[in-house]
């Protein structure tokens, strides 16, 4: 009797329901949403920690960059460090610039 071979699934390529599976779709349609407009959010979001520090990652979550503007929205988990983080302010935007390659953001503005 001739042994089968045993072939690993390929989660990556197998179709459910005639849609690819989400595991990997997903963040190459995001990608090129935030592509459109030459600042990946998703990246921002998911390397914050390594961009800015995990002591102020901590503290402070991105949200979005505002329409039309180099301003990036944050949200603060204390109201307390909304002080302490504008004093960092040049710096934390001086690590996501870095981070891109080119002045992607300019301004830091908390939201409640």
């Amino acid at each position: 009797m001739k042994k089968k071979e045993i072939v690993p699934l390929n989660l990556s390529t197998r179709k459910a329901q005639g849609l690819n599976l989400v595991d990997s779709s997903i963040f190459s349609i995001l990608n090129k949403l935030d592509s459109k407009s030459g600042f990946s959010q998703t990246k921002l979001l998911s390397n914050w920690k390594s961009i800015v520090g995990e002591n102020v990652a901590t503290l402070i979550i991105p949200q979005r960059l505002k329409p039309n503007s180099q301003t990036l929205l944050l949200k603060a988990v204390n109201p307390a460090i909304v002080t302490i983080i504008s004093h960092q302010e040049k710096t934390i935007c001086d690590k996501i610039n870095t981070y891109f390659g080119y002045a992607a953001v300019t301004k830091l503005e908390f939201i409640k």
